[in-house]
């Protein structure tokens, strides 16, 4: 969980640090504007990071051992018995679902940063 939790605050607390000790404010400061626009860029983004790394850990809390994975889980509620085929297969999809994203957080932060 504390990894979860870094993976959301360090981005943002770097940001911040660049941008109070970038180019920008040797130039001529920051403005108001300029202010403003970071400020919905970087609520944006943690809207945007809160909403997957809660995904991405909803997902992959299911996949420890001895747990039932979240997508057999619905399909067990959904269809009743599931073959071993099928919750091997269910268990891989959830699996995919973290890879996704992790795949989506990765991309988010890079984009933040150097977009």
């Amino acid at each position: 969980m504390l990894a979860v939790v870094a993976l959301v605050l360090v981005p943002v607390a770097l940001h911040f640090i660049i941008v109070a000790t970038g180019d920008m404010a040797s130039s001529s400061g920051l403005s108001f504007a300029l202010l403003a626009r970071l400020s919905f860029v970087t609520v944006s983004a943690i809207g945007h990071w809160a909403i997957y790394t809660g995904l991405l850990t909803t997902f992959a809390v299911t996949l420890r051992p001895g747990r039932e994975a979240l997508l057999t889980t619905m399909a067990r509620k959904l269809h009743g018995t599931l073959s071993d085929e099928v919750a091997a297969y269910t268990r891989q999809a959830t699996f995919a679902w973290c890879a996704f994203f992790a795949a989506q957080l990765t991309t988010s932060v890079m984009l933040f940063f150097f977009a």
